[in-house]
């Protein structure tokens, strides 16, 4: 093989070499529009993902704030219920009391023996 022979050789590999880093750029170039494209999709997915969870944040702050709310009138009635049956019971305590007075008043023995009376 002569000189010549090998130059040309060695040129058309390279021109083959040239065609298929052509190829690779063009498809690195779909590639690029790709990735791209992929990238705004992911980006717009992202912002509306963020936007759907802010409305839902806000709507379990709402559920929250009402479920607390509800809480501290359920709070409160029982706070109030507490304190009126504490009156009603020390109230209560105290008619017992007295009623136990009157019993054991009426049950005391007198001092003069009783009769049986006849019938």
């Amino acid at each position: 093989m002569k000189i010549a022979d090998l130059k040309r050789d060695i040129g058309e590999r390279f021109e083959q070499v040239n065609e298929r880093f052509e190829q690779v750029n063009v498809r690195f170039e779909s590639v690029d529009a790709r990735f791209d494209r992929l990238e705004t999709a992911v980006v717009t997915g992202l912002e509306t993902t963020r936007r759907h969870m802010d409305v839902l944040i806000e709507q379990l702050r709402a559920d929250a704030r009402l479920w607390l709310e509800g809480f501290d009138l359920r709070q409160q009635q029982i706070d109030a219920l507490l304190s009126s049956n504490t009156h009603e019971h020390a109230a209560f305590v105290e008619m017992l009391r007295d009623h136990e007075v009157r019993i054991k008043t009426l049950e005391r023995p007198s001092r003069a023996p009783k009769t049986p009376r006849s019938r």
